[in-house]
């Protein structure tokens, strides 16, 4: 089965990577940060940087059975 991960760098996105790492599943995580996706390590994923607001990045999830979308934007005013 084919899944998508949107924003599978950050923190709910990790715990739903450990929940499923089974090869059984074809994950495909688009995020943000290389940086933290360095740090990934899982066989059955495969990794893209992109950005929700782009069309072009989402299109990178191909067909897929099922979509998460945990992709967040952070924006910290300070006063």
């Amino acid at each position: 089965m084919r899944i998508g991960i949107l924003g599978h760098s950050g923190s709910l996105g990790k715990i739903l990577l450990n929940k499923l790492n089974n090869p059984k599943y074809e994950l495909i995580g688009i995020s943000r940060d290389e940086h933290k996706q360095n740090q990934i390590k899982q066989d059955n994923l495969t990794q893209y940087l992109g950005d929700i607001r782009d069309l072009n990045s989402l299109y990178r999830l191909g067909k897929c059975s099922i979509i998460f979308n945990l992709a967040a934007l952070k924006c910290i005013d300070i006063l």
